[in-house]
């Protein structure tokens, strides 16, 4: 009987085991996130995506100095050439201007240059008439469209800040606009199809 005692007073005295951690399997409460299973992946990648941009947000609203935005290059410069393998060589842009074409208080230089040798960029610089010496500046490439930066909605957008004062350099991604890779001079389209198709297609090259 007294080793019974003793084993009840210790059992008694013992501090409560701890509840063993289990895995979660209540999926009633996150079944919205699961409901629409042909875009889960592009679900996925989006909420990667906008947790990366919230970090980025929350870095750069802590850059206060000119050193700050140093060592932020520094670190973004190192994380694209980790990515995309080292920078090209600088070579001479040997820009030149094709056609000037003047629009309601700004005016559109029309201009070629070489982004690498004998690889040529065309774009236009737009440039508002009435602006300080020293006017910010805005290297502006547009996605997607066939015609580039000449679709309306990007004009809207090139226009409404060149009438703010600011200069916007729209260049043509290649596979688009005026930089057509696989030009069929029979058809004088792209004999890959459209511009998305052009980059996927000599993208795919580089792996």
């Amino acid at each position: 009987m007294r080793r019974i005692a003793i084993l009840l007073v210790t059992i008694l005295a013992a501090p409560p085991l701890a509840a063993p951690q289990s895995e979660d399997l209540n999926v009633l409460t996150r079944w919205i996130e699961w409901a629409d299973a042909p875009a889960r992946l592009q679900l996925q990648l989006s909420s990667v995506a906008f947790d990366l941009l919230e970090r980025r947000r929350a870095e750069v609203a802590q850059l206060r100095t000119a050193a700050d935005w140093e060592r932020r290059r520094t670190q973004v410069r190192a994380a694209l050439e980790r990515v995309l393998g080292p920078f090209p060589e600088r070579t001479p842009l040997r820009p030149r201007v094709m056609g000037t074409v003047e629009g309601e208080g700004f005016r559109i230089e029309r201009i070629v240059f070489e982004s690498q040798p004998r690889f040529y960029v065309t774009g236009c610089l737009f440039v508002p008439v009435n602006r300080q010496p020293r006017a910010p500046a805005i290297l502006n490439v547009i996605g997607h469209t066939d015609i580039s930066f000449r679709a309306p909605r990007y004009q809207q957008l090139i226009l409404n800040l060149v009438r703010k004062g600011f200069i916007v350099f729209a260049v043509d991604p290649a596979g688009q606009g005026e930089r057509l890779q696989y030009y069929d001079p029979g058809t004088k389209r792209s004999s890959v199809g459209g511009s998305t198709t052009e980059h996927s297609y000599f993208g795919t090259q580089c792996f």
